[in-house]
């Protein structure tokens, strides 16, 4: 059976070279070896370490003795940063290392985003100053790729483990530049976008749009978010003004409240000295009454009751004596009787 000349001959291959064109990817076991190998890339890597054990310590400390041998690794480190924060969910160990990394490219990065109640865009603005020197500086092109690697891997680390916004992360880059430019060129700003828009393609242009979307929506959310707070603050203020008119209203009537206490002390005064006036008084009258009494009743009735009853025992009883000293006492006892009746008046 011959071949049709529309199918030309076949070429055969061996069954060998077709398996190899069919066999899987190899993915690296470890973190060190996925740093030594320079073409794999880090999404199937990062994959197995999200399914598999945690990073061995060794590995890690192997890792890092990579980079700081070999520093043009820190592209790779960016590369993990990058794909593992869009991994859901990200594997938290090799985060943890990508920041480890950073802190042990320069000592003044050594505390960097270790505090956790730190405000995302402050350890990127620390991020920012420590690097755009670097950035700047001609001459040193190997610091600047280390400070370019530095800072993204840095932004990817706070915008997957901090949620560092998009727009304050921008924010942050354009105050740096800002400060970055001579004076001289910052009237022309405008001037520079429209070069950078005159140079960029349409995928280009497509990202830029969508960053001015993105902070037209921040402005908005924000004016919103200023809109709610005047009426916030509009409400407290009326609920302050409120409470003042309310603790006036207390103050009046604790006042009132105070006088009147003030007043019925001083009636208890009063009432209270002139009680101790009466019980004096009560306590002289009736020092004064037992006296009289015994003058009365001890002196005189009892001298006349005695004369009465000699008399009375006399022999011949002097009944016309008796009869004028029970007479006299009659008379006297009459009289104190008119003179209680009058003081209890």
């Amino acid at each position: 059976m011959t071949n049709s000349p529309a199918e030309g001959p076949r070429s055969e291959q061996p069954v060998d070279q077709q398996s190899a064109d069919v066999a899987p990817k190899i993915v690296s076991k470890t973190l060190s070896e996925f740093l030594l190998a320079d073409k794999e890339p880090a999404r199937p890597f990062v994959q197995a370490v999200a399914k598999g054990p945690i990073l061995a310590d060794d590995d890690l400390m192997r890792a890092r003795e990579i980079v700081d041998a070999q520093p043009v690794k820190m592209a790779k480190v960016t590369e993990l940063a990058r794909t593992a924060g869009q991994h859901v969910p990200p594997p938290s160990s090799l985060l943890r290392w990508c920041e480890q990394i950073v802190r042990t490219r320069d000592p003044a990065l050594s505390q960097w985003s270790l505090n956790p109640e730190q405000n995302p865009r402050e350890a990127f603005h620390e991020l920012v100053v420590w690097a755009y020197p670097r950035l700047k500086a001609k001459g040193d092109r190997a610091g600047r790729q280390l400070a370019e690697a530095c800072l993204v891997t840095g932004l990817s680390l706070l915008v997957n483990r901090r949620s560092l916004g998009p727009l304050p992360a921008l924010q942050t880059i354009a105050e740096a530049e800002s400060k970055a430019r001579p004076k001289t060129r910052a009237a022309s700003s405008e001037g520079g976008v429209a070069r950078i828009i005159n140079r960029s393609g349409v995928k280009q242009l497509q990202e830029l749009a969508q960053a001015v979307s993105l902070s037209e929506a921040e402005i908005a959310f924000a004016q919103e978010q200023q809109r709610s707070a005047m009426m916030l603050v509009d409400n407290l203020r009326r609920e302050k003004e409120a409470l003042e008119e309310r603790q006036r209203i207390l103050d009046g009537e604790l006042e009132n409240m105070r006088t009147e206490l003030r007043k019925r002390d001083e009636q208890i005064t009063k009432l209270f000295n002139s009680l101790e006036g009466s019980e004096t008084r009560a306590l002289q009258d009736q020092r004064a009454l037992k006296a009289r009494f015994r003058r009365q009743i001890g002196e005189s009735l009892g001298g006349l009751v005695n004369d009465a009853w000699d008399s009375m025992d006399a022999d011949p009883p002097h009944l016309n004596v008796t009869r004028e000293r029970l007479e006299i006492a009659r008379e006297t006892i009459r009289k104190e009787l008119e003179w209680l009746d009058k003081s209890s008046d």
